[in-house]
């Protein structure tokens, strides 16, 4: 996995975080960053797991001695001043590609704003096996579920180079357990492709999960893939963005930021990727819903007012495309916004944006 360079050392300037507490104690009254241990393993988090799940050749016995135990690790979290426990926000899991599991401290106010309750396992850098990085990324949504109201349909993965392959993985092989994830400068893939820069292949990571898996990250799961202009890994996330395309994948967002290299993008481009996660899928294939997380009825108001937002937000990101002159993507969300909100402001909107690229 590529290593970062020295800028994004100096990126990761992280808010401070209280003492380590265990998982027996109470989380409710906590709020902004701090750190946790947790004891409660996920059945799918395992070594031997993982492995079978992946198609990764694994023997249960080799498997269980590289393992980790759950009490031994440690995660960040951060829990936005306004959650109360009264509604469900949602959850981002990330994987550094360093040592430390806390967020950029330029990313903070971005969970704040779009309600999103953070954990970042520490120990996950680039020179851990890929599958234990994983299986702490499970965890840390098993536990995490356990102390806070989260909404089932805003898990997500997310990560930044080495980090952004390990998420990539989990955003295909557990869409069980993800909804979405934000790719950063990095991700795999599970075809070899043929590189369009370089001479060779870039091999697959993974096999295809079981169908059951596949098809419910083809179809309902969310998937956004960021590089840059001048990011060493630009070819492979673009042939990979255009495999998930070739594929069949329904929900899924390329963003390419201008001049940037292999670094961190800054927050107004990170939130874009929030952004792409939390649009609405046209079509979303049923997942179970236990009676601890079954969605309450919403008055009609609110789902007036939930739509001119949504719809507000699908325009950002269609604005986004057209400014970067990929028109054809931006076409292509703008129908969408027309189609389905066209009786929103961004709808109207949406409409006259899609008259003047006619020509373009």
């Amino acid at each position: 996995m590529n290593r970062l360079p020295l800028a994004w050392a100096c990126l990761v300037l992280i808010c401070g975080s209280a003492t380590v507490r265990g998982a027996e104690q109470s989380d409710e009254a906590h709020k902004g960053p701090f750190t946790l241990t947790f004891s409660d393993r996920s059945d799918q988090s395992t070594n031997a797991y993982i492995a079978s799940r992946m198609g990764w050749p694994l023997a249960a016995q080799e498997a269980a001695k590289v393992d980790y135990k759950l009490p031994e690790e440690s995660f960040e979290v951060y829990v936005p001043a306004d959650y109360t426990g009264d509604k469900p926000f949602g959850l981002l899991v990330f994987v550094n590609p360093h040592p430390s599991g806390r967020p950029p401290q330029n990313y903070v106010p971005l969970l704040d704003k779009h309600h999103l309750i953070y954990v970042g396992p520490n120990k996950v850098g680039n020179n851990r096996f890929v599958r234990l990085r994983m299986g702490l990324a499970i965890d840390g949504v098993e536990n995490m579920r356990k102390r806070y109201k989260i909404d089932p349909d805003r898990i997500y993965v997310s990560g930044i180079s080495g980090g952004g392959r390990v998420a990539s993985m989990l955003g295909v092989g557990f869409a069980d357990i993800f909804r979405g994830g934000f790719y950063i400068i990095g991700c795999d893939f599970y075809k070899e492709e043929k590189s369009t820069e370089k001479n060779g292949y870039y091999r697959r990571s993974y096999n295809v999960p079981p169908a059951k898996i596949f098809n419910l990250a083809r179809k309902a799961s969310k998937h956004v893939f960021l590089t840059g202009d001048n990011d060493g890994n630009r070819d492979q996330t673009q042939l990979y963005y255009n495999g998930f395309k070739r594929d069949g994948f329904e929900h899924i967002t390329y963003f390419q930021v201008p001049g940037m290299g292999h670094q961190a993008p800054d927050a107004a481009w990170f939130e874009k990727g929030l952004a792409a996660l939390d649009e609405p899928a046209a079509a979303v294939v049923k997942r179970p819903i236990t009676p601890a997380t079954r969605p309450t009825a919403t008055p009609a108001t609110t789902q007036a007012l939930d739509r001119r937002a949504i719809a507000a937000r699908l325009l950002a990101t269609a604005q986004l495309y057209v400014d970067n002159k990929q028109y054809e993507r931006g076409r292509e969300k703008l129908t969408w916004i027309v189609q389905n909100f066209a009786d929103t402001p961004a709808g109207v909107t949406a409409k006259r944006l899609l008259n003047e690229l006619k020509d373009k």
